[in-house]
């Protein structure tokens, strides 16, 4: 609870920090010298990572306190990475990698699941494959699973993770050496492996050093929320007139 009230109270002053800078940068202020517009560009990207620290401490919040709202639907693949590719273009270009899909199926795949959170997953993971991916090409493979679910595979030729720490990447804060991963708050891999369990599916990876990485997005044909603890013992423990009063209910 204390996390999730000052992750709301420290977003107010930071989006106004964003929204004043931008303001600048658009000349409403008046006009700007080089060196001006530069030392508020460094501030509102820094302005940026803040948010984003802040917004992965409320999700990381939410789903400890098991607060995490999924919203089920259905969900089509490959379209949801080809929309996911529109966004991410800018930065891919940025970094100079080439993007390609690989879907290996005759038909689309469609699954019961929150595209919210599926695209908060596969963003994560496309933009660490940009950006340590050495600006070499980055394929993503998306093929039926035998129990109607879809795997979906991203594929980069970055650095790669040595084996000890292919399992610390999805512990909080937990940043790698200085060309792995070192731009992110080091929560957004431990968030989008949360998530994926909350989908009943599973994040996992495997690297060399050296040749880059692939993470494996694994979801079931239909993602049913789990059920809480709680619940689970309230109905082991219901005396049998509860359960009629249920029923009736």
């Amino acid at each position: 609870r204390f996390y999730a009230s000052m992750s709301h109270e420290l977003r107010t002053p930071i989006n106004a920090v964003l929204g004043y800078s931008t303001l600048l940068l658009e000349r409403i202020y008046g006009p700007l010298n080089e060196k001006q517009a530069e030392g508020i560009e460094r501030t509102q990207k820094a302005a940026r990572h803040l948010l984003e620290l802040v917004n992965d401490v409320l999700d990381l919040s939410k789903i400890e306190a098991g607060k995490i709202e999924l919203r089920l639907q259905p969900v089509e693949f490959p379209s949801l990475i080809e929309d996911l590719f529109v966004t991410v273009r800018p930065l891919a270009d940025e970094h100079g990698s080439a993007l390609s899909l690989d879907h290996r199926g005759e038909e689309a795949v469609r699954v019961i699941s929150d595209p919210r959170r599926l695209r908060q997953i596969l963003l994560n993971l496309l933009s660490n494959a940009i950006k340590f991916g050495r600006r070499k090409p980055i394929q993503v493979i998306t093929e039926p699973t035998d129990d109607g679910g879809i795997a979906i595979q991203v594929i980069d030729q970055g650095e790669g993770i040595s084996e000890p720490d292919q399992e610390r990447i999805f512990q909080e804060f937990v940043q790698l050496g200085k060309t792995q991963l070192q731009d992110g708050t080091g929560l957004g891999l431990p968030i989008s492996r949360r998530l994926a369990e909350l989908l009943n599916g599973s994040l996992t990876v495997k690297s060399t050093l050296g040749q880059g990485s692939t993470f494996l997005l694994e979801l079931p044909h239909n993602a049913e929320p789990q059920r809480s603890l709680r619940l689970i013992d309230q109905e082991l423990h219901r005396e049998p007139s509860d359960e009629r009063a249920a029923i009736g209910a």
